[in-house]
């Protein structure tokens, strides 16, 4: 099952940029730690409404080529696929097929001869992707080396994650999240902080093209994000300590392809993944039928988050989707937005839904890199596993919530102090806690 995707990450020189291990102060006063009564608030249900209109296809979109998708809203009738006999046909899911363009064709003038049959057509198209306890790396601690510059995770403070901890410790709670899925590129699942955190490995992308590689940097900072063992006296902790991941393959060094994300959106709700992070996107919607429908049917099963894009503009595709929640990046204020984050440049575009730490050149994020080591990333790439790592922690905290329950409580509990809609561990797991 394929489709691909583009995600949001700074330039690669920032993997092993030095950092300091001091970042200005957070003087918010933190969030007061206690067992909260339970059954207290009534949460009032998050109505989440798909796109009214898909945007103008557009072929100038990066995509990827030799290859069309079929999409349907329902399964496609056997009349309906006459025109593919005898073709080179790959079923993506029960809604779409990706078809191989005839030798000595034109992409587009074979999307015309399927449409002249009565057949819905798109391109594949590529999204990029967005790139940052007693653990070494935990605030507090000795900290971590990369590039002889001591590192420690001081985005877990800013976003209140002991406190979010030690709010579930103390109504008896686990420190681990419900399953979460990690779109994103390969992940070196040898890496000592991720041994039995994953429940299954799957790549969507098949056999590579000539000239297209695996990679594995930007897939292994975000797991380690949500994932990381914590506890464990190495290293550093994910959000979740314990946490389980369903880690989808879908970026390649070409990208992620409109296909390969579809079928993992679709797997990972199989499996049973309560939070989907996708740190991956292009500037706008160029029309992508298939990923729209994808990503409102699997919005109802699993918490759907985006990483915003980095490039200073509009909220980034598929972030801008209002099934998924959008995610900026703050730097080393909470009140701004990072240079590179997205946001939105003009009067009724797609707002930011929320905000959480992504570095920057001279402060990145630790994150682990492939090889058992340690780097510093940048970019809204890794603000989104903060907020899918929270995201999980408050669907294990209190399995009765929805999707679109947990989506709501998220946004409601954000940390506003400062002008933007920080994230909160702490106050949302206790809002999860005490929601009906």
């Amino acid at each position: 099952m394929k489709f691909p995707l583009t995600c949001t990450a700074l330039s690669t020189s920032l993997l092993l940029a030095a950092c300091s291990s001091s970042t200005p102060e957070d003087n918010r006063p933190p969030t007061p730690v206690s067992c909260p009564a339970l059954g207290t608030r009534v949460l009032t249900p998050l109505n989440i409404t798909p796109p009214a209109v898909t945007p103008t296809l557009n072929w100038n979109a990066p995509r990827a080529t030799g290859k069309l998708l079929i999409t349907s809203t329902g399964k496609l009738a056997a009349q309906n696929l006459k025109p593919l006999q005898g073709l080179n046909v790959q079923n993506i899911t029960p809604d779409l097929r990706q078809v191989r363009t005839p030798a000595g064709k034109t992409d587009q003038a074979f999307a015309h001869e399927l449409e002249q049959a009565g057949l819905q057509v798109q391109p594949d198209f590529l999204y990029q992707p967005l790139s940052t306890t007693n653990d070494p790396g935990f605030p507090g601690n000795t900290g971590i080396k990369v590039n002889n510059v001591v590192m420690t995770q001081t985005y877990l403070t800013r976003i209140h994650v002991p406190e979010a901890w030690d709010v579930l410790s103390k109504c008896n709670l686990p420190l681990d999240g419900a399953l979460t899925a990690v779109l994103d590129s390969a992940v070196d699942t040898t890496h000592p902080e991720l041994q039995g955190r994953i429940t299954a490995n799957v790549s969507q992308v098949g056999t590579l093209r000539s000239g297209v590689t695996h990679v594995y940097d930007h897939g292994t900072a975000a797991a380690g994000i949500i994932g990381a063992t914590g506890n464990n006296g190495q290293g550093l902790t994910g959000i979740g300590q314990q946490q389980q991941l369903l880690l989808e393959e879908v970026i390649t060094s070409e990208g992620a392809a409109t296909s390969d994300v579809t079928a993992a959106l679709y797997d990972a709700v199989q499996r049973g993944a309560k939070v989907i992070n996708i740190s991956l996107g292009m500037p706008s919607n160029p029309g992508d039928t298939a990923l729209d429908q994808a990503l409102t049917a699997t919005a109802s099963r699993a918490v759907l988050v985006a990483a915003a894009g980095n490039t200073n503009v509009d909220v980034y595709y598929p972030a801008s989707h209002p099934s998924v929640i959008a995610v900026g990046a703050v730097s080393t204020s909470d009140s701004a937005l990072a240079w590179y984050s997205a946001r939105p440049s003009a009067p009724g575009k797609r707002p930011l839904d929320i905000v959480a730490p992504g570095g920057n050149e001279s402060f990145p994020l630790l994150t682990l890199a492939p090889g058992g080591g340690y780097a510093g990333m940048a970019g809204t790439s890794f603000a989104a596993p903060q907020v899918s790592g929270v995201a999980a922690l408050m669907r294990a905290a209190n399995p009765s919530l929805s999707a679109a329950q947990t989506r709501a409580l998220l946004l409601a509990h954000v940390n506003s102090a400062s002008g933007l809609p920080l994230l909160d561990a702490a106050a949302a797991v206790t809002g999860a806690i005490t929601a009906k």
